[in-house]
């Protein structure tokens, strides 16, 4: 009447079970305008320097409110890569 079983066939049945199970594969989000939130496809999207996505009319700076600071970034990166030179004394003759 009642099944006796022991730990290892236990074990066998229980792994045998959750293979069965399927998992369901996960979809990728849809990339939409960050603005008027149309959905875009691969080839529409353009990523700003605030780090978010626009559709074709709303690419531009101005047609979005975009807040980064472009001139700023601009600097640090001249002054990173074009370090100033020091004067060295004796070099200039008059």
């Amino acid at each position: 009447m009642y099944k006796t079983y022991t730990n290892m066939e236990e074990n066998k049945e229980n792994k045998e079970n959750k293979e069965d199970v399927t998992c369901k594969p996960v979809k990728k989000k849809k990339i939409s305008c960050h603005f008027c939130n149309k959905k875009l496809k691969i080839t529409e999207h353009f990523k700003c320097n605030c780090g978010n996505y626009y559709c074709s009319k709303h690419m531009n700076r101005h047609s979005h409110n975009c807040t980064f600071d472009v001139k700023s970034k601009k600097k640090e990166e001249l002054e990173k890569n074009n370090p100033k030179m020091g004067l060295k004394k004796g070099l200039i003759t008059c």
